[in-house]
């Protein structure tokens, strides 16, 4: 049994894994489906070039067409792609939306629109990849997958951007869906800082809650691994009852390291307007 990528209708599902061509030359992959009708994949090579199959009705395989793929075709001809990500449109059936980045620090995107989620301004859909902005500080995009969709992308110096639908206020941006319903570029949400390592966004079913998860390394940048290593050293060459406060100092530096971990490790809910901290 298997899966046609290349159609609109699934034949059957697969129940153990099979192998897309021969290549061994893939170092990452993203694939999503919509509406258990319609699938698509996208993967990045070890030479940095990119390359999708599947459902390309919205143009979001990037290569110029709608046509559907049942084999990776080359998506352009850049080789510095570093990071590829989807987002099916959820409620409309068959309509994907692809992220990328490159190694020069740059953002594209292409395919369904609706929501402005491309990032250029406009709604219209885009059948090749069309940078967003001209930054190139971009670091890490991510997208959700529902209906509508929105974006989430982190820059180089650990801001967090949004755009796409602000449907239940979820751009975090502390602007209602009645004032703004949604963002077509990049806009900074108020969901804290620039310590954005890597974020998780998960659609809490029907209600469209998109929660955000970030780690603040400050605590591993202040150098107190080394300090406290040169203390312990310090403390066995030394002292007489070196064991026991020795164990006192590994006892301390454990409460210390989990009283920075915990306190930098945030969870962001962004729904209805809302946004805990």
């Amino acid at each position: 049994v298997s899966r046609d990528w290349s159609s609109d209708v699934c034949s059957s599902d697969l129940s153990t894994p099979v192998q897309v061509g021969t290549l061994t030359t893939w170092s990452q992959v993203a694939a999503g489906s919509s509406n258990g009708t319609a699938a698509m994949g996208l993967g990045i090579k070890t030479d940095g070039t990119l390359w999708a199959w599947g459902n390309g009705a919205a143009g979001s395989h990037g290569t110029g067409n709608t046509t559907n793929k049942s084999t990776p075709v080359q998506v352009g001809t850049l080789t510095t792609w570093s990071q590829v990500t989807l987002a099916n449109s959820g409620g409309v059936a068959n309509q994907f939306t692809s992220f990328g980045v490159t190694t020069d620090g740059k953002l594209y995107a292409w395919g369904y629109n609706a929501s402005g989620q491309v990032g250029n301004g406009s709604t219209a859909n885009v059948s090749t990849p069309v940078q967003v902005g001209t930054l190139t500080t971009w670091a890490k995009v991510y997208a959700s997958g529902r209906t509508p969709t929105t974006v989430a992308a982190i820059k180089t110096d650990g801001t967090l951007w949004m755009w796409g639908s602000n449907y239940q206020g979820r751009t975090g941006t502390n602007v209602a869906y009645a004032t703004t319903a949604a963002y077509s570029s990049p806009v900074q949400t108020v969901a804290g800082g620039n310590n954005w390592k890597f974020l998780h966004l998960h659609d809490n079913g029907g209600s469209n809650a998109i929660y955000f998860y970030d780690i603040d390394n400050t605590f591993l940048n202040m150098g107190l691994f080394p300090i406290l290593s040169i203390m312990i050293t310090a403390v066995v060459l030394f002292s007489r009852n070196s064991v026991c406060i020795f164990k006192l100092i590994i006892l301390v530096w454990f409460f210390i390291f989990s009283l920075a971990f915990f306190n930098q490790m945030r969870l962001f809910k962004v729904d209805s307007a809302i946004h805990n901290h």
